[in-house]
């Protein structure tokens, strides 16, 4: 899913990775990944970088595009989608501010990236990343960072998909999203997604979604208001309660 682009092969070197636990540090390890780059990446690179805006359910790029270009979401939520031959599909990520996508590339892109909400995106072609990368060396450290946090992050949802009961994927999923959405305070979250983009990412179905979130709510660990969930107990949420 996150493959190495040859444009950092010279400056970027692979770092071990931990195992993970289950909900909790889950979570954390993809907030450490978020939290570790996203600051106004493309923005450092000046006017090299274009603004665009993408109305609500349109394409940023179409999956087998051409890697020419990375992103940056400045305001909004976008995702992260491969379309398979079946006519599923997988949600790999939520891209909200700050987020950066398209890096890993090579060639084209695997992955879609399709607006959930309006969204303002930062966009500045790979080969400017590269020519940065090789005259500033604090630029090139930061893009050492983000690709080794992105192999963890990568390696946590492995775990999330592979490892957690569906109980415990909502769980790490909820925890996730109270750390990344700006806004979201004392427990409570707006989320942007459909319970179909959250099914999605968590290798669920709908139904499940929506019943291990009624489960959760007549249990008194949240509460639900159409896309508002309230989280009264946050250590609910892990994996040593759930079941």
């Amino acid at each position: 899913m996150f493959a190495s682009s040859p444009l950092f092969a010279s400056k970027i070197k692979a770092a071990p990775i931990e195992d993970f636990d289950l909900p909790n540090l889950a979570a954390a390890a993809i907030d450490e990944f978020r939290s570790g780059f996203a600051s106004d990446l493309l923005g450092y690179m000046g006017n090299g970088a274009a603004l665009l805006d993408i109305e609500k359910g349109c394409d940023i790029i179409a999956q087998g595009d051409a890697a020419d270009y990375c992103f940056e979401v400045v305001e909004g939520c976008a995702r992260s989608v491969q379309r398979l031959e079946d006519g599923r599909r997988q949600v790999s990520d939520f891209l909200l501010p700050g987020d950066v996508f398209g890096l890993d590339a090579v060639g084209e892109h695997d992955f879609a990236g399709e607006a959930v909400t309006a969204v303002t995106i930062r966009r500045l072609r790979l080969s400017t990343v590269e020519l940065l990368a090789e005259d500033d060396a604090a630029f090139a450290q930061r893009l050492r960072r983000h690709l080794t946090r992105q192999t963890k992050a990568m390696r946590s949802r492995i775990v999330l998909l592979g490892r957690m009961t569906a109980a415990e994927r909502i769980g790490a999923f909820l925890l996730e999203m109270t750390e990344r959405l700006q806004g979201s305070s004392h427990g409570i979250v707006e989320l942007p997604m459909s319970r179909g983009d959250m099914a999605d990412y968590l290798g669920l179905t709908i139904e499940t979604v929506s019943r291990c979130l009624s489960d959760l709510k007549s249990r008194g660990v949240i509460s639900v208001k159409g896309a508002r969930i309230a989280i009264h107990n946050r250590r609910a949420l892990t994996a040593e309660t759930l079941h």
